[in-house]
């Protein structure tokens, strides 16, 4: 997902994407980090406003466990948001404790990737080029693959995006 809308999502919903906090373990590195502190989003523009639309829902429920003065370590937290075998998959930190609707919200959101373009938010379908992916037929034809330099720029300005995130 291009850097703009994850900056976007980090800023409108600060408490679900916010930066990991320190563990006093016996961690390496010392942070209790997912994949998402690392790499971002993983998946294509066109899937936002789903993503939008569910951490919307996240970021409500934390706004009920404020209220009811939940400690911010039992909060939900984004660890992870990208595409996998075609659809949109998200891993979220103390998932246990999460009610039935925002399981069910989940789920509603990961199939709805299943019939939407990972590129542009039209209707699509699963397509195989080698890997699975859901596209439009346009999209499906104008599909390129990022090159390396594209690639090393796109992971400097995500570690600055990154590392701008609310503690």
């Amino acid at each position: 997902m291009d850097i703009e809308l994850q900056a976007k999502l980090y800023q409108t919903y600060p408490n679900f994407f916010r930066r990991p906090r320190r563990l006093n373990s016996s961690n390496p590195n010392g942070w209790n980090v997912g994949p998402l502190d690392w790499w971002g989003i993983e998946c294509g523009n066109g899937w936002y406003k789903l993503i939008d639309n569910l951490v919307r829902q996240y970021e409500e429920h934390i706004q009920q466990l404020i209220a009811q003065g939940v400690p911010k370590r039992s909060w939900p937290r984004a660890l992870q948001a990208k595409e996998k075998l075609a659809g949109l998959r998200v891993y979220v930190s103390n998932a246990r404790r999460l009610p039935a609707s925002l399981i069910e919200s989940k789920e509603q959101a990961e199939a709805a990737s299943m019939v939407t373009c990972e590129t542009c938010g039209q209707p699509g379908v699963r397509r195989t080029a080698g890997y699975l992916y859901v596209a439009c037929d346009d999209c499906c034809r104008a599909r390129r693959v990022a090159t390396s330099t594209d690639l090393n720029d796109y992971l400097q300005r995500l570690r600055a995006v990154l590392a701008a995130r609310s503690v």
